[in-house]
């Protein structure tokens, strides 16, 4: 088989799985939708904050078409594979909670610290620049030199939850108003970055969050 047919299967697969997502909203979607995105499996993040990460999420509403669902399906089975993963070490007492505070610390912006950040979806609270993700990963990557695998794993889990919750972010409702990523501090408010920035911008950081924590997690 060459090339150019292996290419148009590809495509073929593409298009016919772009056409499933179209009945596929969210996590909660039915059978089709917990399926093609692996949401049946069991989520560690829900365990941790209550809070499954893909609820309340769409596919179809990447800025971009038919590309941009493509790229939420494959960030919605990423997400539900990590999710999995967090899932084994969700119940350990103590850890959980700390798992919690990272991972779920992009809602910084609607506790004690809104008047700081002013708006939700803040562009630092939702980025590598969040205050309790680089606390955090300062210290995890000092810890790392002084622990061995699998203990630079269970360090670098924190962060790998914040990033995927900055990639859950990446598929709202509807990128309008309050899924927007706002550019604010000290309550100033300045501009909203549009659809297509915002989503970029969650998942840029939501991987580079991700690499940072691998990095931590991985062995000399």
């Amino acid at each position: 088989m060459g090339r150019k047919h292996r290419q148009l299967i590809l495509m073929g697969i593409l298009i016919v799985i772009s056409v499933l997502l179209v009945g596929c909203n969210s996590r909660e979607s039915g059978v089709l939708g917990t399926v093609l995105t692996l949401g049946f499996l069991p989520s560690g993040f829900e365990v941790i904050t209550g809070n499954p990460l893909l609820a309340n999420t769409r596919l179809l509403t990447a800025p971009i078409p038919i590309l941009g669902i493509l790229i939420n399906w494959l960030l919605a089975l990423f997400i539900n594979t990590m999710d999995f993963v967090l899932w084994f070490v969700s119940w350990i007492p103590g850890y959980k909670q700390l798992i919690g505070v990272v991972a779920s610390s992009h809602d910084l912006d609607l506790g004690p610290w809104a008047s700081f950040f002013s708006h939700h979806r803040n562009f630092l609270s939702h980025s590598i620049l969040n205050p309790v993700f680089v606390v955090y990963g300062i210290v995890a990557y000092g810890l790392r030199k002084i622990f061995r695998s699998p203990l630079r794993f269970i360090l670098a889990l924190p962060m790998m939850g914040f990033g995927l919750g900055l990639l859950a972010d990446s598929m709202p409702q509807a990128w309008t108003g309050f899924s927007l990523i706002k550019v604010s501090l000290f309550g100033i408010y300045m501009f909203a970055l549009p659809g297509l920035l915002s989503w970029i911008w969650l998942i840029a950081n939501g991987f580079i969050a991700l690499a940072i924590s691998f990095r931590v997690a991985k062995s000399d």
